[in-house]
C-alpha cells in the first residue's frame, strides 16, 4: 500500500475519532442522555428532509407551470371584476374531425375575446411569428429543444372558438411565456410576460365596442363546454398526437383540409392550407 493511501485511510479514521469525542463532550455538556439526543436528531433530520423534499416538489416544472396559471388566471379575473367581464380557465372545445383544443384562459369583455395561451418556458426562445417550431436553448447552449409555435396554437384555439360563438365578437391571442428570456425572439411584440399581460389588457378594456348581451352571449355559448366537458383530458392528449400526425401527412390540424405545397411573394416554399383564406393554417417546407 502506498505511503499516499495510508495517509488518506488515517486521516479518515482521525476525523471520525475526533468526530466521536465531540460528539460525546456535547452529550456530556448538555447534559442530556445519549438517547434523548439521538432522538433530538432524528426529528431535526425528518424535518430537514421533509424541507427538501418539499422544496424539489415546488420546483417541479408542472408545479411551476400550474403556479403560472394560477397568477394569470388572477390578473385576468381582477380585469373582469373591474369590468362586467367573465372568465373561464382550462377549457377543452370541439375542432375539426373529431380533434379538440385545450384553451388555457379566455377573458370576455366589452373590447372583444382575450384567448390566452400560459407557457411555461425557461432559456431562451428563439423563433419568428410563422416558423412551425421554435427553439428553446438551455444549459448554457449545452441543450437544445424543439416546440411548436404556441402563437400558431393559440390561433387555432380561435378557429375552433370562432365556430361556436361565430364572428360577431373578435377574438384577440395572447401568448404568456412565463419565464424564458423573450429577448431573442423575432416574435417578441405579440409574446407577454405575466406583468405586460396585465398593463395591455388594463388598457386594452378601456375601448369598449361592443354590447354587455353580445359578451354574455358569446360567455353563455362557450361555457356549455366548461359545464359539460366533451372530454378527458386523457383524450384530449390522444387527440393531440393525431393531429401532429395529421400535419406530418399534410392534412390541415385547423379545418382538415389538405396542406398544399405554395410560395411566397419572397419565392420560399411552404405549405398553405386548401380552404385559405378561411383558414391560414400553414407549415413549412
Amino acid at each position: 500500500m502506498s505511503r499516499r493511501r495510508r495517509r488518506k485511510r488515517n486521516s479518515k479514521a482521525a476525523l471520525i475519532i475526533i468526530g466521536i469525542i465531540v460528539f460525546a463532550a456535547i452529550v456530556s455538556a448538555v447534559g442530556i442522555s445519549l438517547k434523548d439526543f439521538i432522538v433530538a436528531e432524528i426529528i431535526i433530520g425528518v424535518i430537514v428532509l421533509a424541507i427538501l423534499v418539499f422544496a424539489v416538489v415546488w420546483n417541479l416544472p408542472i408545479n411551476k407551470g400550474k403556479r403560472g396559471e394560477k397568477r394569470v388566471a388572477k390578473i385576468l379575473n381582477k380585469v373582469a371584476e373591474n369590468n362586467n367581464g367573465y372568465v373561464i380557465n382550462d377549457l377543452i372545445i370541439p375542432g375539426n374531425n373529431e380533434s379538440t383544443s385545450q384553451i388555457d384562459h379566455i377573458l370576455f369583455t366589452r373590447r372583444g375575446i382575450f384567448v390566452v395561451e400560459t407557457k411555461n418556458y425557461a432559456g431562451r426562445l428563439y423563433g419568428t411569428v410563422k416558423q412551425r417550431n421554435w427553439t428553446q436553448v438551455l444549459a448554457y447552449g449545452n441543450t437544445k429543444n424543439s416546440m411548436y409555435n404556441p402563437l400558431m396554437q393559440n390561433q387555432t384555439h380561435i378557429y375552433n372558438l370562432e365556430k361556436i360563438i361565430g364572428n360577431d365578437v373578435e377574438c384577440h391571442s395572447f401568448v404568456v411565456i412565463l419565464r424564458a428570456n423573450l429577448d431573442y425572439l423575432e416574435a417578441r411584440d405579440e409574446v407577454y410576460t405575466p406583468r405586460e399581460l396585465k398593463d395591455t389588457i388594463k388598457e386594452e378594456v378601456k375601448n369598449e365596442i361592443y354590447k354587455q348581451d353580445q359578451i354574455e352571449e358569446a360567455y353563455e355559448k362557450v361555457n356549455v363546454y366548461k359545464l359539460n366537458p366533451i372530454v378527458t383530458n386523457k383524450e384530449h392528449v390522444k387527440n393531440i398526437k393525431q393531429q401532429q400526425k395529421n400535419i406530418e401527412n399534410n392534412i390541415c390540424p385547423r379545418c382538415g383540409g389538405e396542406l398544399i405545397l405554395r410560395k411566397s411573394r419572397t419565392g420560399s416554399q411552404f405549405y398553405g392550407c386548401s380552404n385559405y383564406p378561411n383558414c391560414k393554417f400553414t407549415k413549412q417546407k
